[in-house]
């Protein structure tokens, strides 16, 4: 994982948020977990980058 490939993930991720403001947690869930599952190396990127230890709550929080 490299800090681009990062970053564009983060961006995909707020653009979710702009498209649909409603996004319960429930959704917000769902998109965390499949983009950890679509993307290897995420986990220990958010780790080590953010100091995250909840990986999935951190990515819901970008989604939200």
């Amino acid at each position: 994982m490299t800090k681009e490939t990062f970053t564009q993930i983060l961006r995909n991720l707020n653009n979710i948020s702009e498209d649909c403001p409603e996004i319960t947690d429930e959704m917000a869930y769902d998109i965390a977990e499949s983009t950890i599952q679509s993307n290897p190396g995420l986990v220990e990127f958010i780790q080590q980058y953010t100091g995250a230890t909840d990986v999935v709550g951190w990515l819901m929080q970008e989604v939200q």
